[in-house]
């Protein structure tokens, strides 16, 4: 069976780094854009801004969960769902 790229070490690391990685390890002695670092988390933070039941919440196509582990700091019960290479899993 073929490996879906996302599947990949380099893919997973990459993701890793996106989600949670520190912008030290993005930047070059700290220059650089930094417009789209912690985009994940930001994503995850967005519910904030409405007057929403904070009990559940579901992250579709998740990845490496770097949203949907923002959103468990606020929500009773966070579930992110992601599909790679034919196979569902449920993370959370």
């Amino acid at each position: 069976m073929e490996t879906s790229f996302y599947e990949t070490n380099k893919a997973v690391s990459e993701y890793l780094l996106f989600h949670y990685g520190d912008q030290a390890e993005f930047l070059l002695n700290g220059i650089g854009p930094t417009e789209a670092l912690g985009f994940s988390r930001r994503c995850g933070k967005l519910h904030r801004q409405f007057d929403i039941n904070r009990r559940r919440a579901l992250d579709l196509g998740c990845a490496v969960g770097g949203s949907a582990f923002a959103m468990s700091q606020d929500f009773d019960e966070v579930v992110g769902l992601v599909t790679g290479g034919g196979v569902d899993q449920r993370i959370g």
